[in-house]
């Protein structure tokens, strides 16, 4: 499940309308709208935080770090805006992050691929 598709079943699972979720935010329904059809596909982090604190999970969660159950370790800034690029990267880009930090694995193989 992408961002979108997390943001709009959690909006939904505890009663929100676009425009609830968007004042707790601090953005217009427009935007929630935007987040959940993918219209908008790089949020700001300080917007993954309001949007994780509003729907009652971690940002981790959001960005797909981890499930609602997993254990959860705090990523710094630094770690998340890694993780963010790491996925938006080329494959080659991938793979020559992995043999740096001599991560075994294709990147094709990774979860974050799909």
């Amino acid at each position: 499940m992408d961002i979108g598709q997390k943001i709009k079943t959690l909006r939904k699972e505890r009663g929100l309308t676009l425009e609830e979720l968007g004042l707790k935010v601090g953005v217009g329904k427009s935007t929630v709208r935007k987040w959940e059809t993918g219209a908008i596909a790089n949020m700001r982090r300080d917007k993954i935080s309001r949007l994780a604190d509003a729907l009652g999970v971690s940002p981790a969660y959001l960005i797909g770090c981890d499930s609602p159950a997993a254990v959860s370790f705090e990523c710094s800034p630094l770690e998340q805006t890694l993780v963010e690029r790491y996925r938006e990267a080329d494959p080659a880009t991938k793979i020559a992050v992995n043999k740096i930090l001599d991560m075994p694995g294709e990147p094709a193989a990774d979860a974050s691929a799909s």
